[in-house]
């Protein structure tokens, strides 16, 4: 329990509000433009940021933050198409047994570190600036096709005992 004498410094580092820059940060985010993210297909991305203060390892009494970047989609079939990914003749099957359903994409998160709140901001800008533009020169087919067949082999194995016969994934197995 902390005391209330105030001519004592306190025996641990003064952590600022946890959920106020958590706010701060998804508004700097908004304002910004930076919650969208565009590939070079003109697929949208989420962005979703985390950041946790944590203990230094060098200093008992320190701390850093850590920041995670994320980058998550969910894709239908027409999505893959406006992007260029899928084509509606060459690509009719894959559209078929994607149906109505929607892809769930993931990058691999992207973590930073910083000392300080002031050195945090400074990295994350640059990070967020760095990650817009070089998403944007990304030509991801490859990578989104290949996902794509993943999704639907997995969802074959894990849900073909709830599928009927005649339906096309149940068919093609």
């Amino acid at each position: 329990m902390q005391h209330r004498d105030f001519d004592k410094r306190p025996s641990r580092p003064v952590i600022p509000s946890y959920a106020g820059a958590i706010a701060q940060a998804e508004a700097w985010l908004k304002a910004n433009d930076y919650h969208l993210i565009h590939d070079g297909d003109g697929l949208a991305w989420n962005l979703k940021v985390k950041t946790v203060q944590l203990p230094r390892r060098d200093s008992i009494h320190g701390t850093h933050w850590e920041m995670t970047l994320m980058l998550t989609a969910e894709v239908s079939g027409e999505g893959f198409q406006a992007s260029g990914t899928l084509e509606r003749k060459k690509d009719e099957r894959l559209l078929e047994l994607l149906g109505e359903d929607r892809v769930p994409l993931a990058m691999r998160p992207i973590v930073y570190m910083a000392v300080s709140d002031e050195e945090a901001k400074t990295v994350m800008a640059e990070a967020l600036f760095n990650l817009k533009r070089d998403m944007a020169q990304k030509k991801l087919h490859e990578l989104k096709r290949s996902l794509i067949s993943r999704w639907l082999d997995q969802r074959a194995l894990f849900h073909s005992a709830t599928l009927s016969p005649t339906s096309p994934v149940a068919t093609s197995l």
